[in-house]
């Protein structure tokens, strides 16, 4: 999954999220400390169980958060 026009618009660098969601992406926030906040129809996230939402850190690594 590439953020970059989200995230800074065509000039920012792309950042790859390796752990991408395994189905469509709706809606992405990014919090003051850089977590990446996405939701969407998906189920996992990087092989993890995500029920359509899924938190990664500024480094684009999924973390554990799964509300």
């Amino acid at each position: 999954m590439t953020l970059a026009a989200l995230l800074g618009g065509p000039a920012a660098p792309a950042l790859a999220y390796t752990a991408a969601p395994d189905g469509p992406v709706y809606a992405v926030a990014v919090a003051t400390d850089g977590t990446v906040y996405v939701g969407g129809k998906f189920t996992t996230a990087g092989g993890q169980p995500r029920a359509n939402l899924a938190a990664y850190d500024a480094a684009g690594t999924l973390t554990s958060w799964n509300p």
